[in-house]
């Protein structure tokens, strides 16, 4: 346990990613720790570019959870159709009323502007502190693709499998393991992703967030989740620590945008930037709430990054 400002704070390390390690590292910590008041799981996440379709969302910036939906719980249908369950035992309790009210005040104006202020600060003392360890990539390293432009060996190539034709099944192990440069990728498959950033600072989103037991690393697929249940971010821990909390909050800052590109590049930065957000909807919370001076739970995904932490 830890004092993180006015907060007793009880950090956590989970022993690897997925709902299961989430679930067992949360209900451990509700047994030993009973008067927990709020779960913040902080992390990296994939996103869905184009968010909500109001405002682009880019790698590294910060994903608050208004809520976790599972879109992998269902039946594999032929044809590849997917039905998802929906029922009550997978379909996840909306936040608690002064969970969701805390949201709705800093998603105004002024709050926003001031939770996207200090976390840039608390996102600098992080950065200053780890230094390379947590640098900006730059904002030429952000590469979105197109939806259908697979991540694999060209058809000029001697890989007979990528050769093989244009399903997502036909990329080799070899093709998935490296980077679009090493490939390479075509630099004419990038697509302009505008950004609404200053100085490329890290941006704050609010949205829904799928929550599942694998890896998104489909840019159809994310597109059409997203459309079906306007998520804007997708991540694998949020949904088991839902069902041992009742108020929960999901920070997680954006590594890759979900499709076969995905790459590791981006998750020290985007671990930091989410550090910070957490840190700074902290320094936001109504004093007023049930929190004030009692314990929270700050959940870190990443086994590595507890130095994030500030």
């Amino acid at each position: 346990m830890g004092v993180l400002w006015r907060y007793n704070v009880v950090p956590a390390h989970m022993p690897s990613v997925g709902k299961v390690a989430a679930t067992t590292t949360a209900a451990g910590l509700r047994s030993s720790f009973p008067n927990i008041e709020l779960a913040i799981v902080v992390g990296i996440c994939s996103v869905v570019p184009h968010g909500n379709g109001r405002q682009n969302i880019h790698l590294g910036d910060v994903i608050i959870g208004k809520g976790v939906i599972q879109y992998d719980v269902g039946r594999r249908l032929p044809s590849k159709r997917f039905l998802r369950k929906d029922s009550v035992s997978v379909n996840l309790p909306q936040p608690r009323a002064q969970i969701h009210g805390t949201l709705e005040k800093l998603q105004t104006q002024q709050h926003r502007a001031c939770l996207q202020q200090k976390t840039w600060e608390y996102a600098g003392t992080i950065q200053q502190r780890l230094g390379d360890e947590a640098e900006y990539p730059g904002s030429a390293e952000d590469k979105l693709f197109n939806t259908s432009y697979q991540h694999k060996h060209s058809k000029h190539s001697n890989c007979e499998t990528c050769k093989a034709g244009t399903d997502v099944t036909k990329i080799c192990e070899s093709a998935i393991k490296m980077t679009c440069d090493q490939l390479p990728c075509k630099k004419r498959e990038v697509v302009h992703h505008a950004s609404s950033s200053v100085d490329s600072k890290p941006v704050i989103h609010f949205g829904l967030i799928g929550s599942g037991n694998t890896v998104m690393r489909s840019g159809e697929d994310r597109d059409s989740i997203a459309g079906q249940d306007q998520v804007i971010a997708f991540e694998m821990e949020g949904a088991g620590v839902w069902e041992s909390f009742s108020s929960v909050l999901v920070i997680k800052g954006a590594s890759d945008y979900a499709d076969s590109h995905r790459s590791k590049q981006w998750q020290p930065y985007a671990t930091s930037t989410a550090a910070a957000a957490a840190r700074a909807v902290l320094d936001l919370w109504t004093p007023g709430m049930r929190l004030y001076y009692r314990v929270c739970i700050m959940i870190l995904i990443e086994q590595n990054r507890s130095n994030y932490v500030i």
